[in-house]
């Protein structure tokens, strides 16, 4: 009797809890579980943690908000969360926190997303993981640091920040069920970093956290090393607003691939040869970036981010690249675009071709553009304009006596060459080069008199000076002739 009693407790109570869980799974009440279900294995829960709104985070935007940042780190849309913040910490925008932001912000320190993940959450904001050098060096030695953390601390007590986070829970809790759903942010990173561990044949010790920041424009990127582990934060900002909610829809996927392809970039590095050549055709931030990084980093910034436009739904990469100023972008786009899986194997197979790519391009050549009209006879004084493949011109010089225009240290490339003079027509080849020194050719067809702009307007002047000597002849054989009268 005993027994059949125990066991009718025990069955009582396992449904019980398969009926917590269930409903729990269902409903995004534990989060493990959903994570589970989405990773596959509870191995994978290790691997990829719950997409949340960090408390932390929102701490600090809340005070960067008030700082010269937020013309570039913040949306540009307006709508009632960001409002809420603003109008909730107006009161504060001169607290000693914004100071010492604005103040290291102005010293060139702007790491403030990944300061963060180093402290607890408010209000102890203890720091829990070494600060690394990078950052302390950065914002001028770590008891600068230590400074604005407890001026943090401040800013939290003195503005009632838990009352914000407190009256913003539950819009908080709809991202994040929106975002820990199969087919949300976290479904679409861990089919991410599968594609990825396929194409590079490898599977790093990699914990992938997401960090979903309503105010924030676009994304940041961390990482944290240690324990033969590593921790790859990605601070998220909405890609769009629609009836005043924020979606997240796509991954910032270069972000991932920057990581996966890193190891490459230092393996092959000795392998490139006169790459500070590249360096030379590179236009605005682009140039700006290859000053301050070096030739390793652009290289290694073209490879990832034409393979995230090859790879992933970012073709935008394409545009936004080469409007930086980054004109081979679209050259790596293609030669990446060649890259097979299932016949080339990983993608460290395939890499030397890159590696091969821009040692090939690199070699310098001599561009002799000889232009003729359509005798053979040479034209002298034309214009010819050399274009990079980005359409962005990058040379221009007038044919000397003999019609002939040189251009010496060019890179491998295919150019589009423009060449023009008033009285003939205009023309525009393609070359790629196919020796060295390398000649082209080209024919002006002569544009007929009465076409041309400059024959047009001796016609024009030349009727109306004999317009004026008529109308003066005129007027002065009436005058001769009232004299008579």
């Amino acid at each position: 009797m005993f027994y059949k009693g125990s066991l009718s407790s025990l069955t009582l109570t396992i449904l019980l809890l398969l009926l917590f869980f269930s409903l729990s799974s269902k409903f995004g009440i534990v989060n493990r579980v959903s994570v589970e279900e989405i990773s596959g294995s509870s191995s994978s829960y290790l691997k990829f943690y719950p997409v949340k709104v960090d408390k932390r985070v929102e701490l600090i935007m809340s005070v960067l908000q008030f700082t010269s940042l937020r013309d570039t780190m913040f949306l540009r849309w307006d709508y009632s969360y960001q409002q809420d913040m603003l109008d909730f910490f107006k009161p504060f925008s001169n607290h000693s926190a914004v100071v010492q932001c604005e103040k290291l912000i102005q010293h060139g320190f702007k790491a403030y997303l990944q300061l963060m993940i180093y402290l607890s959450d408010p209000p102890q904001l203890n720091i829990v993981k070494p600060i690394p050098r990078s950052l302390t060096d950065k914002a001028g030695g770590r008891n600068v640091l230590e400074d604005l953390i407890r001026k943090l601390k401040s800013f939290y007590t003195d503005s009632n920040f838990e009352k914000f986070w407190t009256e913003h829970r539950e819009f908080y809790s709809r991202l994040e069920i929106r975002a820990n759903s199969a087919d949300g942010v976290l479904g679409k990173l861990q089919t991410t970093i599968e594609t990825l561990e396929r194409i590079f044949c490898s599977q790093p010790s990699c914990k992938y956290h997401i960090i979903l920041a309503p105010a924030l424009n676009g994304a940041y990127g961390w990482k944290i090393e240690g324990n033969g582990t590593l921790d790859l934060y990605q601070f998220y900002g909405p890609t769009r607003i629609v009836d005043d909610e924020p979606l997240y829809e796509n991954l910032w996927y270069d972000y991932f691939v920057y990581y996966f392809m890193s190891p490459l970039i230092d393996e092959f590095e000795s392998k490139y040869k006169n790459p500070e050549k590249l360096m030379e055709y590179l236009t605005g931030p682009a140039k700006e970036y290859a000053s301050e990084h070096g030739w390793k980093k652009v290289i290694h910034y073209l490879t990832y981010r034409a393979a995230t436009s090859v790879w992933f739904p970012a073709e935008w990469i394409l545009e936004v690249d080469k409007e930086q100023g980054f004109v081979y972008i679209k050259l790596v786009h293609d030669l990446i675009s060649q890259y097979d899986r299932d016949k080339d194997g990983c993608f460290r197979e395939f890499y030397p071709k890159i590696v091969e790519f821009f040692n090939s391009i690199t070699e310098e050549h001599t561009l002799i553009v000889h232009v003729v009209d359509e005798r053979g006879e040479d034209v002298p004084n034309a214009v010819v304009e050399v274009n990079f493949p980005s359409e962005r011109k990058i040379a221009t010089k007038w044919t000397n006596k003999s019609g002939i225009a040189v251009f010496k240290n060019m890179l491998n490339l295919s150019y589009t060459i423009k060449t023009s003079k008033q009285g003939y027509e205009n023309k525009t080849v393609k070359v790629k080069f196919t020796a060295n020194p390398h000649i082209e050719e080209i024919t002006l067809p002569t544009v007929p008199f009465s076409e041309t702009y400059l024959q047009t307007e001796i016609i024009i002047a030349i009727t109306m000076t004999i317009a004026v000597v008529l109308i003066v002849g005129y007027t002065y054989f009436v005058k001769k002739i009232k004299r008579k009268k």
